[in-house]
């Protein structure tokens, strides 16, 4: 399951972000596995090497900090760590291809385009749960 983070949303106060780009474009919040035979998605799996900023390569580490920025920290690669350890160590994938997974299934939601699509302009302005429930199902 891919989870979007609105800034907007999450920078209002009272905690203010830290990191507030993206202005009006949903990013990343994180990318969790889910079993094949429940609804409930696996987290804190320890079987997993830890996160390894040093194993990032330079055009993921380029996509991420587009694509998936910490918000509230201000240091993606925290935020990264902490969704690598509660995430992508259930995944059964390394830490690299965890997240090049993660940025493949980001593109492939293009959610700021389908949006754009149904005429829903990314904004400050309310817009009815209905109406992204109905582009999204």
């Amino acid at each position: 399951m891919v989870a979007a983070q609105w800034p907007p949303a999450v920078c209002r106060p009272p905690t203010p972000c830290l990191n507030p780009q993206g202005g009006h474009s949903f990013s990343v919040h994180g990318v969790w596995p889910t079993n094949t035979n429940s609804i409930i998605r696996p987290s804190a799996c320890s079987q997993a090497v830890n996160f390894d900023p040093n194993n990032i390569p330079a055009d993921q580490r380029a996509a991420l900090d587009r694509v998936w920025p910490d918000l509230k920290g201000g240091n993606n690669e925290v935020f990264w760590e902490h969704e690598w350890d509660d995430h992508g160590k259930c995944s059964g994938l390394s830490q690299v291809d965890y997240f090049w997974k993660c940025l493949k299934l980001w593109e492939l939601g293009k959610l700021d385009a389908r949006l754009a699509n149904a005429g829903i302009v990314t904004s400050n302005t309310p817009t009815l749960i209905s109406t992204f429930e109905s582009l999204l199902a």
